[in-house]
């Protein structure tokens, strides 16, 4: 059996899948997958995140008529939850812990 290493789409692939699956702008788009990226090179994470994580967190805001902003409640929890959950799969309290310090904090610079 083969197995093929993929890696992850290049920026502008990973923005242009989220502006067109979640509903985002692109200027949201661009927001969110710069997140996702900084996350993903942080090496917090015991799993990178894919673009699912984006995808869902830019849907479920369209859902809620919430926009990308780092002073929306409801942008800042969904990025805490969906990015923290997909980058798990032990459950471990500190680690978990140490991504969402690290994704309040990309979410201050980028938003």
């Amino acid at each position: 059996m083969v197995t093929l290493d993929l890696s992850h789409f290049d920026e502008e692939t990973e923005v242009g899948i989220i502006e067109a699956k979640s509903g985002l702008s692109r200027q949201e788009a661009q927001k969110l997958v710069r997140i996702v990226r900084a996350l993903r090179e942080s090496g917090v994470c015991e799993y990178e995140p894919t673009v699912r994580g984006p995808m869902m967190i830019g849907k479920t805001l369209k859902v809620l008529h919430g926009v990308v902003d780092a002073r929306n409640e409801t942008f800042r929890k969904l990025c805490l939850d969906i990015l923290t959950s997909e980058t798990s799969r032990v459950g471990s309290k500190t680690q978990a812990s140490k991504v969402r310090e690290v994704v309040n904090k990309l979410i201050d610079q980028y938003c």
